[in-house]
């Protein structure tokens, strides 16, 4: 009986991939929801409702997907992302902090393994940090923050946001799990990657 189960999951899982992929996203919840019980597929619910431009609902299910793995730091990432996205920057440091104390030592933590094409880098999550910082007008620590970046030879697409940032604290977006994304997602290649 558990193999039957756990057939009609990963069938489920597929279709819910295929709506998405369908521009379907209503769909894709529908399927998601009821077979919602690891932080993975709590990640991509969290993903989806973001996209649909419904960030508490996204807060909720990152949220979940944290409950369920206290270690995830792209969890932690995409949450502050969404606080940092809705004003919330006290909250956004806070996760952007958690972040990075789940990095431990690690420069980058490679979610290859767990069937995600993502890197999650140290750097990306200072960058972050540094930007939470800056809006709630806490310059003394922001500097701290940027040494360590620049200490910590960025790659040149990150060296540039950084740059940018210094002229245009206004304008500057966190770095989030799906690249090129805004206050709604543009690329949305992260939800085939965690299952």
């Amino acid at each position: 009986m558990a193999v039957e189960q756990l057939k009609a999951e990963i069938l489920t899982w597929q279709s819910a991939l295929s709506a998405h992929d369908a521009g379907n996203f209503r769909t894709s919840l529908h399927l998601f929801e009821p077979i919602a019980d690891t932080a993975k597929i709590f990640v991509n619910v969290a993903l989806i409702h973001d996209r649909l431009g419904e960030r508490a609902l996204a807060i909720e299910n990152i949220s979940r997907a944290i409950e369920l793995d206290k270690y995830l730091a792209i969890g932690y990432l995409q949450r502050g992302v969404y606080f940092f996205h809705g004003g919330q920057y006290a909250e956004a440091l806070q996760d952007f902090s958690e972040a990075q104390a789940m990095m431990r030592t690690n420069l980058e933590i490679d979610y290859d393994m767990l069937g995600l094409p993502y890197k999650l880098k140290l750097q990306e999550i200072l960058f972050n940090k540094l930007l939470a910082l800056l809006r709630l007008e806490n310059k003394k620590e922001g500097l701290v923050v940027l040494q360590t970046i620049i200490a910590g030879s960025p790659p040149p697409d990150l060296a540039a946001k950084v740059l940018r940032t210094e002229h245009s604290v206004a304008d500057a977006e966190p770095v989030s799990l799906v690249r090129g994304a805004r206050r709604s997602l543009t690329h949305f290649d992260f939800i085939h990657c965690i299952a």
